[in-house]
């Protein structure tokens, strides 16, 4: 949630478009391609290596985006790009953590004044 929460947070409430997609990503080994329409941020995220489907949940928006900078650090314990939000910076220490502990992968994907794209994989077994 709190993924979800940033979003809202940092996206304008008037112009700003959240967008939040959960998909089943089957086993398309020997037939790449057949049956999935993904967004292209996603290409190369979208299946598992050991060819088991995976289930992929993206987050995305329109807000004011993340610097490169704070991009390589948002995963480090503690971090925060502000200091006035009264959080401990362990929300997406803590995301990173949980996701890995189920064999899945966590990805950011962010342009300044453009976009932010979080998408988390996970197994679906």
């Amino acid at each position: 949630m709190n993924i979800l929460d940033n979003a809202v947070k940092f996206t304008d409430a008037k112009l700003g478009i959240i967008s939040v997609s959960l998909s089943v990503i089957p086993n398309l080994i020997g037939d790449p391609g057949h049956g999935r329409v993904l967004d292209s941020r996603l290409r190369g995220n979208d299946k598992r290596g050991d060819g088991n489907e995976a289930i992929l949940l993206s987050i995305s928006d329109n807000g004011s985006g993340i610097s490169k900078d704070h991009l390589a650090r948002l995963f480090d314990r503690h971090f925060q790009s502000r200091t006035k939000t009264g959080s401990a910076g362990l929300g997406l220490y803590l995301c990173q953590k949980i996701v890995k502990n189920h064999s899945g992968t966590i990805e950011i994907k962010s342009e300044i004044n453009k976009e932010t794209c979080v998408i988390v994989t996970l197994p679906s077994d």
